[in-house]
């Protein structure tokens, strides 16, 4: 982050880690799926946009595409049915 000067680095850094860190475990959990997946989301878009647009950043770039559909899809149908939630879509 530092070379690509971002102010308060560290803070960031430890910020970005915390919010991968829970939004993981509730994407793996299944409790609280679509909030974590939607954080995870705004992360992604952030950083995409912010360290991939280089030309030579373009397999870091679709790679993060690629993750964004999966939690987009996320987002729409929620957990799965053996989710903590109790899975499915909600009424």
């Amino acid at each position: 982050m530092e070379a690509h000067g971002m102010p308060a680095a560290t803070f960031l850094c430890a910020a970005a880690i915390a919010l991968e860190a829970s939004g993981s475990v509730a994407l793996i959990l299944g409790y609280k799926t679509r909030w974590g997946a939607a954080a995870l989301s705004a992360f992604l878009i952030g950083a995409t946009a912010i360290f991939h647009t280089a030309p030579d950043q373009r397999i870091q770039l679709l790679k993060n595409l690629a993750i964004l559909g999966g939690l987009l899809h996320v987002i729409s149908f929620g957990p799965g049915p053996i989710s903590l939630e109790g899975g499915g879509r909600a009424s």
